[in-house]
């Protein structure tokens, strides 16, 4: 398709295609998984996440800073870095809801500061 377009304009057309072919996957694997019904009890922690947007993007930046720097003094991959802070920010976030959620006191305190 790209061979019989003009010379300037085949890698705009090519982007183009290959940019909308990502878009058009990952929408497909979002309806995907919102129409399976187990995925609604597996995927529950993101409305969770949602519901605290402002607690969950403070402390999912702390997270991953502090696992970025607690791992800099060893020497492991990038990927394996990457994979731990992704990890450890969703995960540390999530276990924070639940906590709010479980103490009275701990949700007070953070409604008091907006979060």
């Amino acid at each position: 398709m790209t061979s019989v377009a003009p010379a300037v304009v085949g890698p705009l057309l090519t982007r183009t295609v290959v940019d909308l072919s990502h878009f058009l996957l990952t929408m497909a694997l979002a309806l995907a998984i919102t129409r399976w019904s187990s995925s609604r009890r597996a995927l529950g922690f993101v409305s969770a996440l949602g519901s605290f947007s402002l607690l969950t993007f403070l402390l999912h930046r702390i997270f991953e800073q502090v696992l970025n720097l607690g791992l800099k003094h060893f020497d492991v991959p990038g990927e394996l870095v990457y994979a731990a802070c992704l990890s450890g920010g969703v995960f540390g976030s999530v276990a924070a809801i639940v906590l709010r959620r479980r103490f009275a006191t701990l949700n007070r305190a953070l409604r008091a500061v907006y979060l």
